[in-house]
C-alpha cells in the first residue's frame, strides 16, 4: 500500500483534527464572486441515464490516481463503457492533503466543459505541479485560471466546505484510500485494470 493509501486510511480516524488542519491550511478571504453551485455540480462523463455508475474517489495528489487516469486502463473504461454509453462516471474530490485541495478548487473553478480533459492533464503534470515552490501558480497556469478568479476560487469557503462534504460522503461509504470506485453501490477499493473492470460491470449490464 502506498503513502497516500496509508495517510487516508489515518485522516478518517482523526475526522476533525484532520479538517481542521485542512481548513486553516486554506486560503482565507472575503467570500468569493465564482458562481459555488456550478463548480460543486457533478462532474460527469457519460450518458446520465446509463445502468451502470461509477463514482470514482480520488485526490489530485495520489500517484495511483495519477497512473489510473494517465494510463490504458482509464482509456479502456472510456472506449468500451463510457463512449458506448453503458457506464456513466461521476468523479468525486477526495482531498488528502492541502495541495490536492487546492488543485481540486483549482479544477472546480476552470471552464467544466474541459473539465475530464483537465483531470487528465493535472494527474499527468502531478510530479510537476504537486512537488513545485508554489504549487498554486502552476496550477492557476494549468487550469486557465487569471490571478483574481485564482483568489476568488481558492478564498472561496463554500467551495471548500463543499469539498470537505464530498470526502464526508466519500467516508460514510466506506471510502478509506484512493483511489476507491462505487459501482452501482459496492465499494471496490485500489486500482482496476480495465479486465478487472469487465469483471464488475459486465454482470450488472446484463441485468439490465
Amino acid at each position: 500500500m502506498g503513502l497516500h493509501a496509508h495517510i487516508s486510511r489515518i485522516l478518517p480516524r482523526i475526522g476533525i483534527a484532520a479538517v481542521l488542519w485542512l481548513v486553516l491550511a486554506a486560503p482565507t478571504g472575503a467570500k468569493s464572486a465564482i458562481d459555488v453551485g456550478a463548480a460543486l455540480a457533478d462532474r460527469i462523463t457519460g450518458d446520465p441515464a446509463a445502468p451502470v455508475t461509477i463514482i470514482e474517489y480520488a485526490s489530485f495528489t495520489c500517484p495511483l490516481c495519477a497512473s489510473f487516469h494517465t494510463g490504458a486502463d482509464y482509456d479502456g473504461l472510456i472506449k468500451r463503457y463510457i463512449d458506448t454509453g453503458r457506464v456513466k462516471l461521476i468523479y468525486s474530490d477526495f482531498p488528502l492533503d492541502n495541495v490536492s485541495l487546492r488543485a481540486s478548487m483549482a479544477a472546480r473553478c476552470a471552464d467544466t466543459p474541459g473539465y475530464f480533459d483537465l483531470v487528465r492533464t493535472l494527474y499527468a503534470t502531478q510530479t510537476d505541479w504537486a512537488s513545485a515552490e508554489k504549487p498554486t501558480a502552476a496550477l492557476a497556469k494549468i487550469a486557465g485560471l487569471d490571478a483574481s478568479m485564482l483568489s476568488a476560487c481558492l478564498a472561496s469557503p463554500e467551495l471548500r466546505d463543499g469539498l470537505f462534504q464530498f470526502r464526508q460522503q466519500g467516508v460514510d461509504a466506506g471510502v478509506k484510500f484512493t483511489p476507491t470506485f462505487i459501482v452501482n453501490g459496492t465499494v471496490y477499493p485500489g486500482s482496476y485494470s480495465i479486465e478487472e473492470f469487465a469483471e464488475i460491470i459486465d454482470p450488472l449490464l446484463a441485468d439490465n
